[in-house]
């Protein structure tokens, strides 16, 4: 899919209001103005009821489900052309077509805001084939070694071959560069600002990190708002209700007035206004790698009053350091070191990005299984590798005991079944320390399938008072299910790879890390910054504040339109350009004027 794509599609379905109406009404008045034959804005009518005849149909046939914007609009060109008010006709189809457009606009916009996103990824990389020659990155493959030069972002999720300096503050909000060490996983959308380096490549780039990201966003964009939901739900009782009204007002105030009720009752500028609302919010937290699965997501959060962390990979993501090695019998430090670096750079789980940077050698490795929970299994320099907690173990027939002390996290490594292990100090992030102290209000409770001393002096430091220590993924989904019953409204934040139960289950659900596991599971992705979480809790107040302001604003405009178009103070054309052009412009202005004072608030 070309950068282009997503908005050439939303402005392709321009083509159908401006062919269908606009153009259509122009014609239609030019022909009224100059005393043209009456067959050319018969006609011109005509077509536009033949508009809202195929809109209708579209939506019962693609859609499945009733659109009311055709029926009302429909019925209203139908009124006017039987009574023969053609140019009152021309000009409500002709400020309704603009009304379309806008939304059509709006969307596009917000599309291409998001695709501009893509920009940082080339389209083209150096691929090491004997020699670096230029090849399409879609063309790369996992195994495949690609060369990225200063000032170029990378362009797909890898392994870095040597060290080197990135801006990663798309993806991570990191405001300086950071150096990265050989052996490290690098994502797409990090920024070279050092010496060109070498990336072993790890995933293809549409499964790649930056690419998924947008790609989310872009289907959240597509997604319906809580407000148009709540239209469709109404329709049933709406539609009928707002005919009943037109035929009561069509006998007693006449043709002129009562089409009042139709253009007023049309609910396009409330979901316009709740999409660009929405739009905004998506476009401006997936900048910062933070994908937001649509309103329902953010209209969620308001209403969580518990909060439930996982440890591993979200307290303590990226915040870990290698205290002690144990290399299993017959098997000799720097081999063990290789072998543990090797099978590490496949996962992207926390524990293993840390593993990945023991050493900058890598072994042949074939047949990788990620198993959830557990770890990862493969074929490192033609030996049997398990990494993983205890539980791995139990994969390879093998039994493990011992360890690092309690203060500390123990990763073991089976090699053809033998264990060894290493030990993992584990440090508390600052931003983490900042966002629990964010979360007033909130209920926090840690989960982890660690051990109790551990996670007791992980909260302690903290200053949380409620965690539950040792837990499988099925406890985790257990304790969510018993906090919802007690009426908790529950967020579940974890790392996506063991957590999916669980995220699934809250009633929000928050993934860090790796987002191909909760790709169509998890409300909102955070990526590698849990720390986050508070921007998207405040972005979500933002959110709420501009759509009830814009919603007010929109139903205050179409209630003076209908009280001016029943009464006959207001002609029909400026009730159309109130109760629907004017009403949609206002809910507009309104969220982008808010929303720019919030960027620049102190």
């Amino acid at each position: 899919m070309s950068d282009l794509e997503p908005v050439g599609v939303k402005l392709r379905e321009a083509i159908r209001p401006l062919a269908g109406l606009l153009l259509p009404s122009i014609i239609g008045l030019l022909s009224y103005y100059y005393k043209l034959p009456w067959v050319a804005p018969y006609a011109m009518l005509t077509l536009t009821v033949a508009y809202f005849t195929i809109e209708l149909l579209e939506g019962l046939v693609e859609y499945r489900r009733v659109k009311p914007e055709p029926i009302i609009m429909g019925l209203t060109g139908f009124t006017l052309l039987i009574h023969s008010l053609l140019l009152e006709g021309f000009l409500v189809m002709l400020l309704y077509s603009i009304a379309e457009l806008l939304e059509v606009g709006s969307e596009a916009l917000a599309a291409r805001r998001l695709q501009s996103l893509s920009k940082l990824v080339p389209a083209r990389a150096l691929v090491d084939r004997g020699g670096f020659v230029e090849v399409n990155v879609d063309s790369l493959r996992p195994g495949d070694v690609i060369l990225v030069r200063m000032g170029e972002g990378v362009p797909v999720d890898g392994t870095l071959l040597d060290d080197g300096l990135f801006d990663t503050s798309y993806l991570t909000g990191e405001p300086t560069p950071l150096n990265i060490r050989s052996g490290s996983l690098v994502y797409s959308g990090f920024i070279n600002v050092g010496n060109p380096v070498r990336v072993k490549v790890l995933r293809e780039a549409g499964e790649s990190r930056f690419q998924r990201i947008v790609r989310l966003a872009m289907e959240a964009l597509e997604e319906k708002s809580y407000v148009e939901d709540i239209v469709e739900r109404l329709l049933w009782l709406w539609l009928p209700l707002v005919i009943v009204s037109f035929i009561v007002a069509y006998i007693i105030l006449g043709p002129l007035r009562a089409p009042s009720i139709l253009i007023v009752s049309c609910p396009s500028g409330l979901i316009i206004t709740s999409a660009v609302n929405t739009a905004y919010s998506i476009a401006s937290l997936a900048r910062t790698g933070v994908v937001v699965r649509g309103s329902r997501a953010l209209e969620g959060l308001l209403n969580v009053d518990t909060i439930v962390l996982d440890k591993t990979g979200t307290i303590t993501l990226g915040s870990l350091k290698v205290s002690a090695v144990k290399p299993p019998a017959g098997v000799d430090e720097e081999t063990f070191k290789a072998i543990a670096a090797t099978i590490a750079s496949v996962s992207l789980h926390p524990v293993s990005r840390v593993l990945s940077g023991l050493t900058g050698s890598r072994l042949e490795i074939h047949d990788i299984i990620e198993h959830p929970g557990l770890g990862v299994e493969a074929l490192v320099g033609g030996r049997r590798v398990l990494l993983g907690g205890p539980g791995i173990a139990r994969l390879g027939d093998s039994r493990v005991a011992g360890g690092c002390s309690e203060d500390r996290m123990t990763v073991w490594i089976l090699i053809d079944g033998s264990p060894g292990y290493i030990c993992l100090d584990e440090v508390v992030r600052e931003d983490i320390v900042d966002m629990i102290r964010e979360l007033k209000g909130f209920e926090v409770v840690i989960a982890s399938g660690d051990r109790e001393p551990r996670v007791a002096g992980i909260a302690e430091k903290l200053g949380v008072r409620k965690y539950y220590a040792e837990m499988k993924p099925e406890d985790k989904l257990k304790l969510i299910e018993m906090l919802k019953t007690r009426g908790a409204k529950v967020a579940f934040v974890g790392d996506g790879v063991n957590d999916v139960a669980a995220i699934a289950k809250a009633d929000v659900g928050i993934a860090v890390g790796s987002i191909d596991v909760v790709a169509n599971v998890g409300d909102i992705i955070l990526g590698e910054n849990p720390g986050k979480l508070v921007e998207v809790l405040r972005e979500a107040r933002r959110h709420a504040k501009a759509l009830k302001l814009s919603l007010t604003l929109v139903a205050l405009i179409k209630l003076a339109a209908l009280i001016g178009g029943l009464t006959g103070i207001a002609p029909l054309p400026l009730v159309v350009l109130l109760g629907d052009d004017g009403a949609t412009l206002a809910g507009i202005a309104t969220v982008i004027t808010y929303r720019t004072l919030q960027r620049y608030e102190i």
